[in-house]
């Protein structure tokens, strides 16, 4: 299960969405388009398939959701926050 990482401020910006780490300040933009699809998870966890937008096939979803991951906008419930 997925959510936002709390260590993530989230700003409007333009046509979307500015995250800025607030440890290391790095920033990263996401459309409005993009941002209501995962946006459920800056509410709580979800699943992956709660997410999923059938617009984009699964596989790349699935690698959509893993890069968010490793750039720290989402968060696993295995995944500590210090």
């Amino acid at each position: 299960m997925y959510t936002l990482n709390p260590k993530m401020a989230v700003e409007n910006f333009k046509s979307g969405k500015l995250f800025t780490d607030v440890v290391t300040r790095e920033s990263f933009f996401m459309e409005d388009e993009i941002y209501h699809i995962i946006q459920p998870a800056s509410e709580r966890y979800v699943t992956i398939h709660e997410l999923y937008n059938e617009s984009y096939p699964f596989e790349e979803f699935e690698a959509f959701i893993e890069e968010l991951l490793l750039h720290g906008i989402l968060i696993n419930d295995s995944a500590p926050v210090e």
